[in-house]
């Protein structure tokens, strides 16, 4: 017979007796709405098999406890991309490489370019940030046929309301049966027109993005008082957005390719509460301020509402050092690791001081021919510098009949600022 010395059985006992007295972990109810008020009190808990304090970031808790945002707790839901796509960052896996003389990538199609990150690899952040320029699960093209771009006032409330018309078009890595590059070798095509209000209605930019990432953007003004076209220097890509809070450079919370950032840095890889399944469908009425995701009646009037149902999402994290002539010094972007796409971003002044907050809500979509994408919905670009936000809903489609590499021209962005 083996005898259990004293001091182990007198140890077990005790962990036994510990493991008895000691509390469960509680786990928080789906739907719960995360507030200043509850917020420290349920970080102890569990959700959907995660801590919560696990899943929030530094940041996250500090827009909660000191701005008021709210956000409605759902469980992780399983987001498909389209089997084709998910084919072609299949097929390009022995073909793609990255370049670090250039920063740049090679032998890329379709798909996903880099799937597999590996936070050893000291190129790990580039392809990152690469992954969400080319691997984009919009389809060949996005369309916002009238997103409301709000301007608020973090102390007293909405102070404009605008309706703008975008639609972006890929010119490579398609899906659609065609050729995945152009002849002319352009990444994507981009026209943004505003037609709401009078004041500002018809004023629009046509934008090619090419291929070569050292060659700068070509974008044109349309001026609708004038009724012509200006071409704008090639660094409008740093320049805001319709005078608001959102630069070019924000769309959809990082839109530029990694070489134009001085460095960038794979911090690491984490789980974090973001809106991966934003089912709502937004007002277009510019007269109509009735939206889910943020209240523009009450304060705190910008920050992120109890319409944004949060899941668990696996994101990396990475680290972007910006160009000299860029307003920001740096960005620190959340982006899904199944798939391509910013949940947040957190944008830091030259000082390194915190500047501004991106908050976004996703939403999987199958377009009109069938593909299955996941599109952005809206979202939150907050100055806490002046207290300003720039917020922007819209209810986005997918490769829409009629809109793709014929239809995105100058002519066209006359045609519809007239």
């Amino acid at each position: 017979m083996r005898i259990i010395p004293w001091r182990s059985r007198h140890l077990a006992t005790l962990f036994c007796s510990l493991a008895l007295t000691m509390p469960a972990l509680a786990e928080v109810a789906e739907g719960t709405v995360l507030s200043r008020d509850n917020l420290d009190s349920l970080l102890g808990d569990t959700f959907d098999g995660h801590k919560m304090a696990d899943l929030i970031p530094e940041r996250m808790a500090w827009l909660i406890r000191e701005h008021g945002m709210r956000l409605t707790l759902e469980k992780r839901s399983e987001i498909r991309m389209d089997p084709r796509f998910e084919a072609a960052t299949q097929a390009n896996r022995s073909a793609v490489s990255f370049d670090p003389a250039t920063r740049s990538v090679k032998g890329w199609e379709a798909g996903i370019p880099f799937p597999d990150l590996d936070p050893a690899d000291p190129h790990a952040g580039d392809k990152a940030a690469w992954n969400i320029i080319l691997g984009q699960t919009y389809g060949h093209t996005i369309r916002f046929p009238s997103a409301r771009y709000l301007f608020i006032d973090g102390n007293s409330g909405l102070e404009r309301n605008q309706t703008i018309e975008g639609v972006r078009t890929y010119m490579q890595g398609r899906l659609d049966d065609g050729p995945t590059r152009t002849a002319d070798d352009e990444m994507h095509r981009t026209i943004l027109v505003f037609t709401y209000p009078r004041d500002v209605k018809g004023i629009g930019t046509f934008t090619i993005r090419p291929n070569d990432y050292a060659e700068p953007e070509k974008t044109w003004a349309y001026i609708k008082s004038v009724r012509r076209t200006r071409r704008l220097s090639g660094g409008a890509w740093m320049d805001p957005i319709g005078g608001g809070d959102q630069l070019n450079d924000d769309w959809d919370g990082w839109d530029a390719e990694p070489p134009k950032y001085k460095s960038i840095r794979l911090v690491g890889k984490r789980w974090m509460l973001a809106a991966a399944n934003t089912q709502v469908q937004f007002p277009t009425d510019p007269g109509d301020d009735t939206f889910t995701t943020v209240n523009v009646k009450a304060p705190p009037y910008f920050m992120p509402d109890a319409g944004f149902r949060v899941q668990p999402r696996e994101v990396y994290v990475f680290e972007a050092i910006a160009p000299d002539a860029h307003p920001y010094g740096k960005k620190v972007v959340y982006a899904e690791a199944d798939y391509p796409g910013v949940y947040m971003a957190e944008y830091f002044d030259r000082n390194d001081a915190f500047w501004k907050v991106y908050w976004t809500g996703r939403k999987p979509v199958t377009a009109p021919d069938g593909f299955q994408s996941v599109i952005p919905v809206t979202a939150h670009i907050l100055d806490f510098k002046r207290m300003h936000g720039t917020v922007w809903v819209s209810n986005p489609e997918s490769n829409p009949p009629g809109w793709g590499r014929q239809s995105v021209t100058l002519q066209k962005l006359e045609q519809m600022g007239r």
